[in-house]
């Protein structure tokens, strides 16, 4: 007699919060995935500071951290409030099924309690499909950025 196949466990329920310090070796190793320098330390510091200034880094959580976003609220002369999007990852095997929408939905949300009238999304020019990912939310390319470090 054949049994019949048994059914794959079930997927843990996607949950959006803030970073803690204990994400900081989840955080610092999805950053590595895409080219950042990313390690516990340094993830560690930039939760902090992301905390002290009340805008945290928000992690997309599925039994493990397997997204994060990061954001801030910078005032522009001609935007007003404008919500900053400078980093979001999803590990790789968790791509396309979500969790970067949910991490955008999650932030859109904060920034409407913030009263931000303009989302700017930031994104590496050499992560491939950045940009399509950003486009497949909404956003629209509208000008360059250029930087310099000090």
């Amino acid at each position: 007699m054949r049994t019949a196949p048994e059914a794959p466990p079930p997927v843990p329920k996607l949950t959006i919060r803030q970073a803690r310090a204990s994400d900081a070796e989840a955080v610092g190793r999805l950053l590595s995935t895409v080219g950042f320098e990313g390690d516990a330390s340094g993830a560690r510091k930039a939760i902090a500071s992301a905390n002290a200034r009340k805008e945290p880094i928000l992690v997309a959580e599925r039994a493990d951290v397997i997204g994060i976003l990061a954001w801030t609220v910078i005032a522009d002369v001609l935007a007003g409030a404008v919500g900053r999007i400078s980093v979001v990852v999803v590990d790789e095997h968790d791509r396309r099924d979500g969790v970067g929408k949910a991490l955008y939905e999650a932030v859109v949300e904060e920034f409407g309690k913030r009263k931000v009238g303009l989302i700017e999304g930031m994104s590496d020019i050499e992560i491939r499909n950045a940009n399509g990912f950003l486009r497949a939310l909404g956003l629209r390319q509208v000008s360059y950025r250029f930087v310099a470090r000090i």
